[in-house]
């Protein structure tokens, strides 16, 4: 869920999906005012859990010979991201199982791939996760390819670029707004962004002026849409 939603919207969404556990940082509790009388269990993943909430200790540590079997079918749903309500409010979306792992497997295996991740790949993920670009074409796709996934909370273009430069990211998937700040600040010189191997942009078309001045800042990158 879009942690930005006000707190009523939240409620909407975790009450439709019939959500038990939620996970979330300590600073967007509150944004949980609306489901207090409902039984959730609300993991904070960050700070001391507050009044109410409990670490996500209490799932790292866990016994896992206590989990009961669970009886998994491939047409059961998975995920419900949220669409972006632009054409009314927003809508829950079912995906299942054999819809995101073949979704996966159509962007990174065999011979032939969408997307060429490897192993050996550092991949950036600064968008959100609640979006479906990030959520399977970035974070389930590195999975699958087994590749290092370079998680940012909030996108910051210095801390961007340090992170870059500091850990050989090679694969970039981002959004025009974020194009349009790499082209126009003069800051991106000022680092060695040499390692980035691919470049993918989506969620929004991009014009082919803001391409042809992104290729200038990344030369040995290869892009695509």
């Amino acid at each position: 869920a879009n942690p930005f939603y006000k707190p009523g919207e939240i409620a909407k969404q975790a009450k439709a999906a019939g959500a038990r556990i939620i996970v979330t940082l300590a600073a967007y509790v509150e944004k949980l005012a609306d489901l207090q009388s409902h039984d959730v269990l609300v993991i904070t993943i960050d700070d001391a859990p507050k009044e109410g909430c409990q670490h996500i200790s209490v799932l790292t540590e866990a016994d896992e010979t206590q989990c009961p079997a669970v009886k998994i079918h491939p047409d059961d749903v998975v995920a419900l991201p949220y669409s972006s309500g632009t054409t009314g409010l927003p809508k829950g979306v079912m995906l299942t199982h054999k819809g995101l792992v073949s979704s996966v497997a159509q962007q990174v295996d065999g011979e032939n791939p969408n997307l060429y991740f490897h192993s050996d790949d550092v991949i950036l993920c600064v968008l959100p996760l609640f979006h479906i670009y990030s959520l399977n074409s970035v974070l389930l796709c590195a999975l699958r390819a087994g590749a290092a996934t370079l998680i940012m909370q909030k996108f910051n273009l210095t801390t961007c670029l340090e992170l870059i430069q500091k850990y050989k990211v090679t694969v970039a998937p981002i959004v025009p707004p974020i194009v349009l700040d790499i082209t126009k600040s003069p800051i991106v010189s000022q680092y060695d962004v040499s390692s980035v191997r691919i470049i993918m942009s989506g969620a929004a078309p991009l014009g082919k002026e803001l391409e042809d001045a992104l290729r200038e800042r990344f030369p040995k990158a290869i892009f695509g849409q």
